[in-house]
């Protein structure tokens, strides 16, 4: 419609007149189309922000916000003619609120862009719900959960795996409502060098049980040597209970 109308009004003018139009046609055209020629900004941005909501959504975290940075205004990418794609990019080392996206245009020629995204999350975490000692052993009693932002916290217990860390003892006092971090734990040790123990050999259906040493001190759940007080032979056990490890 535009060209339509500036072509009526050339034919309806003299030469020198035609000529000035014909310029002025030029470059407002010129402009319009350099416009369409080249990637907004804002289309680049926007997948880079949904491409890191969509990664954080399948987490356990509770909720999350995500921001890119703003692009230089001086870039200039040629208009893609496919859909664009973002992934996740691994280039060096950044903070827990700074994640690098990127974006690529899948066309031929194509291009692709490291976008900065800024996020912030919060999720629920394991937290004392009284005063711990160094000694005690973790219970449903003494821990709690608790919604805090994470962005840039490292050491903390998602409460989705607080079950992997009940009977740990704590190793320091914990103040309430503070947050339980792995260095505050350690495994319970259940069996002592020299103790008595019961050494089970699980054979299909059939369980056989004989006297033993431990000849190790472990956790439950560690690999240990005992030995067979039967046969005298020494064996590598994993450990059960306080009194009970099974080489199967």
């Amino acid at each position: 419609m535009l060209y339509n109308y500036i072509m009526t009004k050339i034919k309806n003018t003299d030469r020198l007149k035609q000529l000035t139009l014909l310029i002025f046609f030029s470059c407002c055209t010129g402009s319009v189309f350099s416009q369409n020629t080249f990637q907004s900004h804002n289309s680049i941005t926007s997948i880079a922000e949904k491409t890191i909501h969509d990664s954080l959504s399948q987490s356990d975290i509770k909720r999350h916000e995500s921001k890119s940075q703003a692009l230089d205004t001086r870039l200039r990418l040629k208009s893609c003619t496919e859909p664009l794609t973002a992934n996740k990019a691994h280039q060096g080392r950044t903070n827990g609120s700074m994640q690098t996206v990127k974006v690529i245009c899948p066309a031929t020629p194509g291009w692709s862009l490291y976008v900065p995204v800024t996020t912030r999350k919060w999720e629920y975490i394991v937290v004392s719900s009284r005063e711990l000692f160094k000694g005690d052993l973790l219970s449903l009693s003494s821990i709690a959960k608790k919604e805090v932002e994470t962005t840039n916290l490292r050491d903390y217990f998602s409460w989705a795996n607080s079950s992997q860390i009940l009977e740990m003892e704590i190793r320091r006092h914990i103040s309430s409502d503070q947050e339980i971090r792995s260095s505050d734990l350690k495994k319970q040790q259940l069996m002592k060098r020299g103790q008595k123990i019961s050494i089970i050999n699980n054979a299909g259906s059939v369980q056989i049980r004989v006297s033993g040493v431990a000849l190790q001190p472990g956790s439950k759940g560690d690999l240990i040597s005992v030995k067979n007080l039967s046969s005298g032979r020494k064996i590598n056990a994993r450990i059960i209970d306080r009194n009970t490890v099974s080489i199967r």
